[in-house]
């Protein structure tokens, strides 16, 4: 017959158990170790320590209006994240009230019920997560008992808390710091590429050739999926593709493809306005060309070859990703454009005179 165990048993149990917890918290540090990796290992260690239902970790929206879960125990864990649970953070839950109010929080249930998603628990509690100052999130943990946490388990949830905070700014730096690096790196690429495209316009006596150098140079240099160089018809509403990147631009080319000036395009509005136009997602961009040539356009960029006050054409400019263009890409092909203007007006002062 086995004896159940003794009060003093259970009471170094108790201990023990906490303070294996802590231990295996705290060993989760690790200069290389980044935010998520040590939520997910956090979160279960906690629920398995401290025996509970379900211990997740919530972070606050970027917009500051949810709380969303970020790493959660188990397989419930699993399915929360698969479904983003979530809270408002002016709703009545534990969560958003300890975000709130920077304080630990309490939710009893005197009878079984739901909550988080989860059934049969009977009691919640939040622990706010801050960082320099500011409530990043909180940890969540829900017990199918009435019994008030410890002031051991809350110790614990502290620790976890701090540790979570410390590791969430150092991820953050690191990735603003690679964030910075890329920035400094593709700087450098359009730099390179901006030079290159420069010393053609400026060492290429033929026009056509010349264009179509630009528009090689600008696809393979800036890792676009298509470029072209459009010029006004003299006389007419129109813009004639003269120069377009690969096959598609070849064959538009030959058979004459032009746009409206004003018209439902980039290009078309870009001249019309003499002003950079950008679409980072064509798909909500209400005035767009859809070219059947160009069917993995998403991103599209028309700048205007502007001289001496006229509108002489455009460049486009397409990318196969969203969001591909940003103000360091702005700024050299303007450059690059405002060249590639000089070089057009140069051209068609030649052929007025020889006309």
């Amino acid at each position: 017959m086995t004896s159940s165990p003794q009060p003093n048993q259970l009471n170094t149990d108790f201990y023990s158990r906490r303070l294996k917890t802590t231990a295996r918290i705290s060993g989760l540090m690790s200069t290389n170790v980044d935010f998520d990796h040590f939520a997910r290992q956090a979160v279960e260690i906690i629920a398995e320590g401290l025996e509970l239902c379900f211990s997740g970790i919530y972070l606050v929206d970027n917009i500051g209006q949810r709380i969303v879960l970020r790493s959660g125990s188990g397989e419930e864990g699993v399915r929360l994240l698969k479904d983003r649970h979530q809270f408002a953070l002016n709703g009545e839950s534990c969560v958003a009230a300890a975000v709130r109010t920077a304080d630990f929080q309490l939710s009893y249930h005197p009878e079984p019920g739901i909550t988080g998603c989860l059934p049969g628990a009977r009691l919640d509690f939040a622990l706010p997560i801050s960082c320099a100052g500011e409530v990043i999130g909180a940890i969540y943990a829900v017990y199918d008992s009435l019994e008030h946490p410890s002031g051991e388990d809350i110790l614990i949830y502290q620790i976890t808390a701090d540790q979570l905070a410390v590791v969430y700014n150092r991820t953050k730096l690191q990735k603003e710091q690679k964030t910075l690096t890329r920035q400094i790196e593709r700087r450098t690429h359009l730099q390179r590429a901006a030079n290159q495209i420069a010393r053609t316009l400026t060492h290429t006596s033929e026009f056509n050739p010349m264009l179509q150098e630009v528009t090689d140079h600008l696809c393979e240099g800036f890792g676009l999926y298509y470029a072209g160089v459009f010029l006004v018809e003299p006389g007419t509403d129109w813009a004639v593709l003269a120069a377009g990147y690969g096959t598609a631009g070849e064959l538009m080319v030959r058979n004459q493809h032009r746009l409206k000036i004003g018209g439902n395009s980039m290009v078309g509005m870009s001249i019309q306005l003499g002003e950079v136009r950008i679409a980072l997602d064509i798909g909500e961009e209400r005035i767009h060309f859809k070219n059947p040539h160009l069917p993995y356009t998403r991103s599209e960029m028309a700048i205007p070859l502007s001289y001496a006050g006229h509108t002489l054409g455009a460049l486009t400019l397409q990318h196969r990703e969203e969001n591909a263009f940003n103000q360091d890409d702005v700024l050299a092909l303007q450059t690059l454009a405002d060249i590639l203007a000089v070089a057009v007006a140069y051209h068609q002062s030649i052929g007025d005179a020889a006309s």
